[in-house]
């Protein structure tokens, strides 16, 4: 046999498609379905590349030359295709028996007339079809999956649940209406997310911060409610009994509500005041606090009057005249039909060309004219136009100085009255406050003499913080992590290449995590951070399809700069890592 042949019998081919399925083709002797040591060495190959997938589907399809009758080469192509199965299988790919085809002699793939042809269709080819990310988006979708619980419930009955982590909420009847204020007509879908670890808020993206100050999480939770697919409001004056499940009740614990994106996902957490009960009949009987007020802070509009700012002419247009050409006696053209050429004769034909070369020229006299007044007006609008810039460049000196004068005046007149107003707003938040903090302590006080009068009183329920919630979506439940200003730094942290990422600070010893998202050219700059605290630091982003991540431990301030180093992953080495923290 022929070295080439040989080659064939034994190579491997691979052919990539557009829609990312992978063929490698084994090849075989005649009536031979044992792999040869070159082809287990080609499937090994097979195994390292598939096995760092996430996702991937294998084919298998069988084939043998036209030698031998049907049944034969079927079966045959049967052994063939089972040799392959089983070696893949026993080094850890599983294979549905449904995937697994045998086509004999009946598909072949080149000539069986030849000798080169019948060798090339004996033959498995093992099809890998692949799903690659489309984006790291995609890629956080798949770390997080869907974590949704849906309960099902009776609008107009009042019910309690408690979800999978812990978290109880207590829902009175006709608490929801739809968007037109309508009471919803059937079943409603209640749908919770419950977050209380780090690795949820790392694949769902919850940082704990509020503005630039850092917060220690007690947990996030999502709550939304829909009827036959149209999403749902709470009634005005309605609200829901949130308890969210903690080791240890920890002071200074709050209800905190959230901003989000385009899609959704909170970006920011405001803080609503609203203190944690510590029972839920607590809870059920108090009042919520009242809401400290939220101001906008916005810049005073710049105080001109308009009406007299002077306005600057318009530009005068970009004259583009050309210059008429004079006429050319020997460029006049006159060609009269052949006959009557004949009856006019030479002399005739010359004096009619003269006649149309001085009719032209008398119209390039006229043109010329035109030409010149058209070029002279333009060039006294030139001149006009200077003057008008020059008076309007002055007017609007002497008015822009006014105008900044009058800005001032402005601006400390409307600062005093944003202040003045302020101080009322805060003098009536303050009055507010005092009075729930009466009727609070009346309540409390009156719970537990009722308690102890009945040897009730226990410490049951200072397992959960308990909150009003009065709308749907995301809330959370966390304080502020309070350190001296001399012991906070910032994080740098560089990632050189301009491929997106996500870069996530997880804090060792308390429940915080905070994703850093200001990138100032090749590094994110994290400020207000406690200074020597234990942080892990994550880091992801998709190339060419594949999960990448970087990991490092350090703490804070210890480095000036930390360097992101990347390695390629799968999605379960970062779901271990996720595990881990």
């Amino acid at each position: 046999m022929r070295p080439i042949l040989v080659v064939l019998l034994l190579g491997i081919g691979v052919h990539l498609s557009a829609q990312q399925h992978k063929t490698y083709t084994l090849y075989f002797d005649f009536n031979e379905h044992q792999l040869s040591a070159q082809a287990e060495q080609a499937l090994q190959s097979l195994l390292t590349q598939v096995l760092d997938l996430d996702e991937y589907s294998i084919q298998i399809e069988a084939h043998t030359d036209d030698k031998g009758t049907q049944s034969y080469n079927r079966r045959l192509a049967e052994r063939r295709a089972k040799t392959v199965q089983v070696f893949l299988e026993k080094k850890g790919l599983s294979i549905e028996s449904s995937n697994v085809m045998n086509f004999g002699e009946d598909r072949p793939a080149y000539n069986n007339e030849e000798e080169m042809g019948r060798q090339l269709n004996r033959r498995v080819d093992v099809i890998v079809t692949t799903v690659p990310l489309e984006s790291l988006d995609d890629l956080m979708a798949k770390l997080r999956g869907d974590s949704r619980q849906i309960f099902t419930i009776n609008p107009n009955e009042s019910t309690e649940l408690t979800a999978d982590n812990g978290t109880t909420l207590w829902i009175p009847a006709a608490a929801f209406q739809l968007k037109d204020g309508s009471l919803p007509a059937g079943p409603i879908d209640l749908i919770i997310e419950e977050h209380y670890n780090k690795s949820g808020m790392v694949t769902n993206e919850l940082s704990t911060h509020s503005g630039d100050q850092m917060l220690e999480s007690g947990g996030m939770i999502y709550i939304g409610a829909e009827s036959k697919g149209q999403p749902l409001d709470m009634r005005e004056g309605v609200s829901l009994t949130l308890g969210m499940p903690t080791n240890a009740q920890q002071e200074g614990m709050q209800l905190f509500d959230a901003q989000t994106d385009a899609g959704g996902r909170p970006v920011d957490w405001i803080p609503t005041g609203q203190g944690f009960a510590r029972t839920e009949k607590e809870a059920l009987l108090i009042p919520p606090q009242p809401k400290y007020p939220v101001y906008i802070k916005w810049r005073s509009p710049v105080h001109r009057n308009w009406k007299e700012m002077p306005r600057k002419p318009a530009p005068i247009s970009v004259a583009t005249y050309r210059a008429p050409q004079r006429p050319v006696l020997e460029n006049v053209q006159y060609n009269p039909p052949f006959l009557k050429q004949v009856f006019m004769g030479k002399k005739k034909i010359e004096e009619k060309k003269r006649k149309i070369y001085e009719a032209q020229v008398a119209r390039y006299h006229k043109n010329m004219m035109n030409y010149e007044k058209r070029l002279l007006a333009y060039e006294r609008a030139k001149v006009e136009q200077e003057k008008k810039l020059t008076a309007y460049q002055w007017a609007y000196g002497t008015w822009e100085g006014m105008a900044v004068g009058d800005s001032l005046e402005f601006t400390q007149m409307h600062n005093k009255l944003e202040t003045d107003f302020r101080d009322r707003v805060q003098e009536k938040y303050r009055i507010r406050l005092a009075d729930w903090q009466n009727t609070r302590d009346s309540i409390m006080t009156a719970y537990y003499d009722a308690q102890m009068e009945r040897g009730e009183l226990t410490m049951d329920g200072l397992s959960y913080y308990f909150y009003k919630v009065e709308s749907p979506g995301w809330i959370n439940c966390d304080r502020f992590y309070n350190v001296p200003q001399e012991d906070k730094m910032a994080l740098a942290v560089r990632d050189a290449d301009y491929e997106e990422e996500k870069v996530f600070v997880v804090f060792k010893e308390i429940n915080s995590m905070m994703r850093l998202y200001s990138k100032q050219g090749d590094r994110y700059v994290q400020n207000n951070l406690p200074k020597d605290a234990e942080v892990k630091i994550i880091a992801l982003k998709v190339d060419n399809g594949m999960p990448s991540m970087a990991v490092l431990d350090t703490r804070v301030g210890e480095e000036p700069v930390i360097d992101l180093k990347y390695e390629a992953c799968k999605i379960k080495d970062i779901k271990e890592v996720l595990a881990n923290i």
